[in-house]
């Protein structure tokens, strides 16, 4: 199956480092953001706190590179709010990965895998490896029974 144009200019943004979050605005200061709903996308530039005359806090204005979703684009995002992220779980459900699959998941999925911090990504390379939601499900009950 071939990529689509988003998949590969994600896959090259994350290779590149690029700082992935999640975030919220008030869509009453952010021009195009018409609800208050979360987005996800790549941080090109962090204006600090400090730049703007600020102690510290919140960067009031970020410059963010969203590939995919409904808005697709580079927004300047001011005052964002972001979402908690919880990187520790999927470093733990990747290890586990790692250590109990590697038999049955295929070497390049595996790769992917290691790179990705996304849960839905990482469904997908499991389920590109064969496993199905039930698949699924059976694993994520044994990695939280051993967390």
């Amino acid at each position: 199956m071939m990529k689509n144009f988003d998949s590969i200019l994600t896959d090259c943004l994350t290779s590149k480092g690029l700082k992935y979050i999640r975030f919220k605005v008030d869509p009453t200061i952010n021009a195009g953001f018409e609800s208050s709903k979360s987005y996800e996308g790549f941080v090109l530039q962090e204006l600090s706190a400090e730049a703007c005359g600020m102690q510290s806090g919140l960067p009031p204005m970020l410059k963010v590179l969203m590939p995919s979703g409904p808005m697709p684009g580079i927004f300047d995002v001011k005052k964002p709010v972001l979402t908690p992220s919880k990187p520790n779980a999927i470093k733990m459900f990747k290890k586990f990965i790692a250590r109990k699959l590697r038999s049955k998941v295929g070497k390049k999925e595996l790769q992917q895998i290691r790179r990705s911090n996304n849960i839905n990504d990482i469904e997908q390379y499991l389920k590109q490896s064969g496993m199905d939601d039930k698949d699924l499900l059976d694993l994520y009950k044994k990695v939280l029974k051993n967390a």
